[in-house]
């Protein structure tokens, strides 16, 4: 069997640390891009919530009424 000594050694090991290091910053933006998915759906479920909230209170206003 046959070892790797010297500088091909340290560059195997320094391509692998780069290439985690690319894997990593992917996944991290693809977890501040999710993020920002379900802040911006939060943020509409909240309107959409209120806007039922406001028909649900103007059907009731106007069946008393009338």
């Amino acid at each position: 069997m046959e070892e790797r000594c010297g500088p091909s050694t340290k560059n195997d090991d320094d391509s692998d640390d780069t290439a985690m290091k690319m894997v990593e910053r992917d996944g991290e933006s693809r977890l501040i891009n999710i993020e920002k998915f379900i802040m911006s759906l939060e943020k509409w479920v909240k309107v959409l919530f209120g806007m039922v909230c406001l028909l649900y209170v103007l059907n009731i206003f106007l069946f008393i009424v009338y």
